[in-house]
């Protein structure tokens, strides 16, 4: 079959046509590498599912959860998974507590027999590989999870369903297609270990690649957010920009994090208390997951720390003393080889990719072994995208909060220039929503309709596009994915 009878709507446009050839002439011509840079609207998403499904298997990396949704949404079949900290915790609820995966006993306690915790071997793929493609818990182990409720249900009422987090991250495993956010299947990859080869790897908005994987590798040491384990811990005050200094203070705060996880865990166990140091499940947890990242992390300072900087040297205005310092890597090249390597054929894709030169060097690879595909032309004309300059601001993160009021009374003027219009209007944080709402002149306040995270986001957007008034949108993270 071509890779042409697998694109997943209805409708090939021009420019998508032309950019499946060049992807079945780069598979042909046995390039690992593609990228391929559209503009926005041109339907990456669509040419990118059906590289994939023609291939077979794929891992679908993008840059938010929102995003990830998205995917889901207009492709079934593609399984989404999520972090812990999305999911509710069983356990925790049958004790009338409300807390995430995040927290749950079971990361505590290795021995921990979780009622409701699957395992991979208990799903089953059925119609594995096409669109009907579906992953769940056999009959068996189903009829195990059951029995073992009805023993617990002697004592107290329970209704077994299977672990939130569990479930969908077994079936993001067994399935074909696989859509993450870039931060879980980092960690996924370097932590876990739980990231499998397929045929296609996917990194979607490909020009924020650097970036995300930098930010999930650097580190940030802040006095405030270890005094809860450690009440007199201070941070290095001679040589803070020497690398060596934090390989030390790693080595040593590692070993600090060992021995109290193994007191916490003792005192715990024994329903005692200590007054040596503040003890409770999320600070074990928490303590845990620091001794584990650390340990990572300094095998990776000690190794390659030419490649290390310290930036972001805070320090208090009472003493001097140093309070917040960040450890980030300059180049993160090195990085990708463990990436690159889930996937026999990457497929990188942006909107704004401009220099193939830049990317190939950001994520180490040679010019020679990539196929660009660009598309110079957006679908849409250019009378139906114009942009305005305002010129009202020069915004940064020292200029936003004096610009913000000016910004706002251009704002509140547009909105009653265009009081009969629909619109959106796009902000980088919430905080920068609050202000606008609270500065806003009434008649135009009215019409807003936010989307924060206790909304559903899709019902906030269908609210604003079936209303018959002229509503706006406001959101901060309000990314549209280029798509049909």
């Amino acid at each position: 079959m071509s890779i042409r009878s697998f694109f997943p709507l209805d409708y090939v446009r021009p420019n998508q046509d032309k950019v499946l050839d060049e992807l079945d002439q780069a598979l042909k011509s046995d390039y690992k590498f593609i990228f391929l840079e559209a503009p926005t609207g041109f339907g990456k998403s669509a040419v990118a599912v059906t590289l994939a499904r023609f291939l077979g298997s794929s891992h679908i990396c993008t840059s938010t959860k929102d995003l990830q949704t998205q995917y889901n949404r207009d492709f079934p079949y593609l399984s989404e998974v999520k972090g812990r900290n999305n999911f509710p915790c069983i356990v925790k609820e049958d004790m009338g507590i409300r807390e995430s995966c995040e927290y749950g006993p079971c990361l505590k306690d290795d021995d921990f027999d979780c009622l409701y915790k699957t395992r991979m071997s208990d799903y089953d793929v059925k119609s594995e590989g096409t669109i009907y493609e579906n992953v769940d818990i056999n009959k068996y182990a189903l009829k195990k999870y059951y029995d073992k409720a009805k023993e617990h249900s002697q004592l107290v009422k329970i209704e077994w369903q299977p672990c939130h987090y569990y479930h969908q991250k077994w079936i993001s495993i067994k399935s074909s297609h696989t859509i993450y956010n870039y931060k879980y299947f980092l960690s996924d990859l370097f932590y876990s270990s739980g990231v499998n080869k397929r045929k296609l790897l996917i990194l979607d908005e490909a020009h924020t690649l650097e970036s995300e994987v930098s930010s999930f590798k650097n580190i940030i040491f802040s006095k405030e957010s270890l005094i809860r384990f450690f009440p007199k811990i201070n941070l290095p005050d001679n040589k803070q920009t020497d690398v060596e200094t934090w390989i030390d203070f790693c080595a040593g705060l590692k070993e600090q994090f060992t021995s109290y996880v193994e007191k916490s865990a003792n005192i715990l166990g024994s329903g005692g208390n200590s007054e040596d140091i503040h003890v409770s499940e999320k600070n074990l947890i928490d303590a845990i997951n620091y001794e584990k990242n650390l340990f990572t992390f300094l095998e990776d300072l000690r190794i390659n720390k030419e490649n290390w900087l310290v930036t972001n040297i805070t320090k208090n205005d009472i003493d001097n003393k140093p309070s917040r310092i960040k450890l980030e890597p300059l180049v993160v090249s090195s990085y990708f080889t463990d990436i690159f390597d889930k996937g026999s054929i990457s497929l990188l894709m942006s909107a704004t990719i401009l220099s193939k030169e830049n990317l190939c060097k950001a994520v180490g690879i040679k010019n020679e072994d990539v196929k660009f595909i660009r598309v110079e032309n957006s679908d849409f004309p250019i009378k139906n995208r114009p942009i305005y300059l305002m010129n009202v601001a020069w915004l940064n993160a020292r200029t936003m909060s004096e610009s913000l009021p000016n910004i706002v009374k251009v704002l509140d003027n547009l909105l009653s220039v265009h009081k009969n219009d629909k619109g959106i209007i796009h902000t980088t944080s919430y905080s920068q929503v609050q202000f606008i709402k609270n500065n806003l002149s009434k008649e135009n306040l009215s019409r807003l309709i936010e989307t924060n995270p206790k909304f559903d986001r899709n019902e906030m957007i269908l609210k604003h596009t079936q209303s018959t008034k002229p509503t706006v949108l406001i959101s901060p993270s309000m990314f549209f994915r280029s798509g049909p």
